[in-house]
This record gives structure tokens, C-alpha cells and sequence, in this order.
């Protein structure tokens, strides 16, 4: 049974309302207005950022939980507080590159390598998936999916959606140590004999 504890949950909204922060800009819409300055004037960016980012970071590390407690291990969720401050400070000081690895799971339990690698490869597939929803939604000519895409904001969030997680997908399957993928080649060979 998945069971979360009240400091998972704490995590998640703390990580939330981070990320919210950290990302918010990416959806102002910047404009010059007569006097020359640079206007920002999207008020519901925060949420944007939200709806568009946080699903894809959440389910990502919950499909490595859920998979973790399926092969009978102890899992969960984690904010790495220490990656969070330090984008903070990022935003905070205008740097134009934003690195964020705010959660991780804690897995306790001794398994075979094979089921840490699909352990590992869950979290990118969670955001495969989410890619592939929006990637949908938005090619769809149903009348359903057409009235959702009429409204401006929900467009904003599912193109957002959908390139954030195609970019989160082949981002954490990269086979460098500390990346799922690492993990994800690391259980296959061990698995293989190597």
C-alpha cells in the first residue's frame, strides 16, 4: 500500500510554490512600453509556471516511488533543499541559465539491480507520458480538446507541458552518474553479468 508522510506532502507544496517562484518569468509576456521600459504584464504567471512545470516534476518522482513500493521497497519523496535555495538565489540574481533537481526519492530495501533500473526509468517514462497527453490534446481535432485549446491560458500550459516534459524525458535519461539513466544502464549491465 503507497503510503505519504505529513513531511512528503510539506515537500511537495514547498517545492510547488518554489518552482512557481523560480519559473514565473519564463511566462511574463515582456513588452516596451512608450516610455522605454520593459513591462512585464502577465499577472497569472506564477500559475502558469505551476500548472505547466510542477505536474511533470511531482509525477516524475512519484512514478519512482510508486515503482519502488511495487517491487516491495520503502520509498519517498524527498525536496532537495539545498538545489531549491541555490535556484532561488539563480532567479535572484538574473542568471540567464536556471538549474533545478529539486526532489528526489529515498528508496529503502534491498532489490535486484534489474528492478532499480525500472525503477530509474519510471520517473522519465512519467514524463513521456505527460508529453505525450499534451502532444495529443493540442493535435486533436475533437470538439472536446478544440474548446480547451480556445482559451489562451490552457494553450500556454499545454505547449509548455508538452516541451518541458519532452525536454525532462531525454534530460534524465542521459547515462551520466546521478541521472536515471545512469541507473537505468547501470541495473542492465549488472543484470547482464558486466
Amino acid at each position: 500500500m503507497i503510503e505519504f508522510t505529513l513531511k512528503e506532502f510539506f515537500d511537495m507544496l514547498l517545492l510547488t510554490i518554489a518552482t512557481g517562484f523560480i519559473f514565473s518569468d519564463l511566462f511574463n509576456i515582456r513588452t516596451i512600453s512608450y516610455t522605454g521600459y520593459v513591462v512585464k504584464n502577465n499577472k497569472n504567471s506564477f500559475l502558469l509556471a505551476i500548472y505547466s512545470i510542477v505536474p511533470g516534476i511531482i509525477l516524475h518522482e512519484l512514478f519512482h516511488k510508486f515503482t519502488a513500493v511495487f517491487f516491495g521497497a520503502q520509498a519517498y519523496f524527498n525536496t532537495s533543499y539545498f538545489f531549491l535555495i541555490f535556484a532561488i538565489i539563480l532567479k535572484l540574481v538574473g542568471s540567464p541559465f536556471l538549474f533545478l533537481a529539486p526532489a528526489y526519492v529515498s528508496i529503502k530495501g534491498n532489490l535486484p539491480p534489474i528492478s532499480y533500473s525500472l525503477i530509474a526509468f519510471m520517473g522519465p517514462f512519467a514524463n513521456f507520458l505527460l508529453y505525450l497527453i499534451a502532444d495529443f490534446i493540442l493535435k486533436s481535432k475533437s470538439k472536446l480538446f478544440s474548446k480547451l485549446k480556445e482559451n489562451n491560458t490552457n494553450f500556454i500550459i499545454l505547449n509548455a507541458t508538452k516541451r518541458i516534459n519532452f525536454f525532462l524525458f531525454w534530460f534524465n535519461l542521459i547515462p551520466l552518474p546521478g541521472f536515471d539513466g545512469s541507473k537505468v544502464l547501470y541495473g542492465i549491465l549488472q543484470t547482464l553479468g558486466f
